[in-house]
């Protein structure tokens, strides 16, 4: 029978995630400081069906 309780995660690796994480947010807050949501919103209100589906479908292949 196998067995089933979770096993720890070794030491050292909280350090690394933790690393990772926060360059995420970093780059996360920089976009949204640099880009002009408002603009963005118009420019997405203004496409065709077909164009929203192609931006859709390269979003879920990514």
């Amino acid at each position: 029978m196998r067995n089933l309780t979770r096993r720890r995660p070794p030491v050292g690796s909280f350090a690394p995630r933790l690393f990772w994480l926060a360059l995420a947010l970093a780059l996360l807050w920089l976009t949204l400081r640099a880009v002009n949501l408002a603009e963005v919103w118009d420019y997405l209100r203004h496409l065709q069906p077909g164009q929203l589906l192609l931006l859709l479908a390269v979003n879920v292949a990514v």
